[in-house]
């Protein structure tokens, strides 16, 4: 059995928050409302979960919103109703949000499409707070099963799988990992975890 595990609400533990005043704070307190609005269930993910979840700074230029596949035209449509850009440069797993230089990352799947943000990403997910607004985080299992297809040339997220891994490693559902994985197929059971 797994233990239950706290709302996490310590300060965001990234490299830049945007403080009051900052533009780029109304711009993420904007986003957010809207989301709440739109009544679409969403997940932060990104350096601020990877923060909260290691206690690690690490730098952010954007906001990760981690939604369902069949939920983000929906959530596109309300962003561009309320007058901001949308686009999806990555039709098979990334849209964007923007309003002149500021931009969140709407995430439901990985660069390499097998990271599929389903159903199971919200049941496991973590009460938190942002910006002083309450917010569910990604599950660290599917943080650590996403970060670790990060593996290109400009950009590699192998520090952050192993931060992840030192910080939550024994209060993960490694099942579940194995499972994400395709480790664990359905009926076999690790007696040694």
């Amino acid at each position: 059995s797994m233990p239950e595990r706290q709302c996490l609400t310590e300060p965001v533990n990234t490299g830049r928050v945007p403080m009051a005043g900052d533009p780029l704070l109304a711009f993420y307190l904007d986003a957010l409302g809207l989301l709440e609005t739109t009544s679409v269930p969403f997940l932060i993910g990104g350096a601020f979960a990877h923060s909260r979840y290691t206690g690690r700074d690490r730098d952010t230029k954007d906001l990760d919103v981690m939604l369902r596949r069949e939920d983000v035209e929906r959530t596109l449509a309300a962003f561009s109703d309320a007058g901001y850009q949308v686009d999806v440069p990555f039709p098979h797993w990334l849209g964007k949000v923007h309003r002149e230089d500021q931009y969140i990352d709407v995430v439901f799947s990985s660069g390499n499409g097998v990271v599929r943000v389903d159903d199971r990403w919200f049941l496991h997910a973590v009460p938190s707070e942002v910006f002083g607004l309450s917010v569910s985080l990604c599950p660290p299992e599917e943080l650590l099963w996403s970060s670790s297809f990060v593996q290109e040339r400009e950009r590699y997220d192998g520090a952050a799988v192993l931060h992840l891994l030192h910080a939550q490693g024994a209060n993960l559902d490694w099942n579940r990992l194995l499972e994400r994985f395709g480790v664990l197929h359905s009926g076999l059971i690790l007696g040694f975890l």
